[in-house]
């Protein structure tokens, strides 16, 4: 059964491919050198090695822990396995947190329309998108996961609508809180 879009979420996917190009055009390509980028690579290449020697029955090599946990390592996978065949696993993670910071802003517009106007949730999405430090924060990786997921339990908590009447899994929409408490344990 194909089900139509409503206008906000047609407005709502070009906004993110809007905020994602605007990100994309000064992204400097490169996640070297910046935070703890390099510890969440190293962990993340550690995970896929241990599952390849797992797969094939082989030792396992210990694992070497990120300083937040294996949570935000675990949404780096994709892009660290991509970056073994596409141009290298930094240019490829450059790309992760501009994808979260457009998701991120995407979902300040679906909350901010529940509330206001049309024009004003655009705008403050855009103001929010460009005037605040989510912009620098989507070139150098930091925060963007832990943001994300803080505002998802967020909307999720306080969403109206088909939502709250959902009786799908209760894990589905505990997810956010978990893996923002999980994110910030160091050492698991």
């Amino acid at each position: 059964m194909i089900q139509r879009f409503t206008p906000v979420w047609k407005t709502a996917i070009l906004l993110f491919f809007a905020f994602t190009f605007c990100y994309l055009i000064m992204t400097p390509g490169s996640m070297s050198g910046r935070g703890y980028i390099s510890e969440e690579m190293d962990s993340g290449n550690r995970m896929l090695r241990i599952f390849s020697s797992w797969l094939t029955g082989q030792p396992a090599p210990e694992m070497v822990w990120s300083r937040h946990g294996p949570v935000p390592v675990l949404f780096d996978l994709p892009f660290l396995v991509i970056g073994k065949y596409v141009v290298s696993q930094d240019f490829m993670l450059s790309f992760e947190p501009i994808l979260f910071t457009a998701a991120l802003m995407v979902l300040v517009f679906l909350w901010l329309r529940k509330f206001a106007t049309p024009w004003m949730s655009l705008m403050l999405a855009l103001a929010g998108a460009f005037a605040t430090m989510l912009w620098p924060y989507a070139y150098i990786g930091q925060e963007t996961k832990q943001s994300l997921f803080v505002l998802l339990a967020g909307y999720f908590a306080l969403s109206r609508g088909t939502l709250r009447g959902w009786r799908g899994p209760r894990v589905v929409s505990e997810l956010p809180e978990a893996s923002v408490s999980l994110s910030r344990t160091p050492g698991l």
